[in-house]
């Protein structure tokens, strides 16, 4: 029985899940690809047959996992040689990774900096501390209470209409329930 025979059960009250819990776990799942990896090389020209000669099959697949590490180790030395390693790399400065900078220097004749030296904050590229559709926030839920994002604020009025609205709607809910 591949199935479950209790879905809508419990886990915990369950005495048996089936057997498609454990084709994807454990030594199963080992299993399946050695039996992938068997068959594979059986098509690409090697005489070997998971049936026939279990321990070459196991053995050949362990050699090329072996292998396979090895020249992943390979070729991640030479990446790490071509490239280098970004984590050894010292921090970058703020301003490269930021990407931008607002500073203004201002230099004399001979390449002095006059003045300029402060730190300006840097410019957003969104729209900033504008109130539309008469509400008294940036985007209008603490003043109104409204979810939708270009609604018009209707203020404490709205406040009262929606808080009434959700009680009729728990009182007409309540009963519903209760019959």
């Amino acid at each position: 029985m591949r199935e479950d025979p209790l879905p809508v059960a419990h886990p915990n009250e369950k005495f048996y899940e089936g057997d498609n819990q454990y084709r994807n776990s454990g030594q199963a799942l080992e299993y399946k690809d050695l039996n992938k990896h068997t068959q594979e090389a059986f098509d690409k020209g090697q005489d070997v047959h998971i049936q026939a000669s279990p321990s070459q099959a196991e053995l050949l697949y362990k050699n090329f996992k072996i292998m396979k590490e090895k020249v992943r180790s390979q070729m991640k030395e030479t990446i790490l040689e071509k490239y280098g390693n970004a984590a050894d790399w010292d921090k970058l400065p703020r301003e490269l990774l930021l990407g931008q900078s607002e500073m203004q220097l201002e230099y004399d004749r001979a390449g002095r900096i006059i003045k300029g030296q402060e730190a300006a904050f840097p410019r957003s590229k969104y729209e900033e501390d504008i109130l539309i559709n008469n509400h008294a926030t940036v985007w209008g839920y603490k003043c109104c209470m409204q979810t939708i994002l270009n609604s018009y604020c209707t203020g404490a009025a709205g406040i009262e209409a929606a808080e009434t609205a959700n009680m009729k709607n728990f009182r007409c809910h309540f009963r519903r329930l209760s019959c």
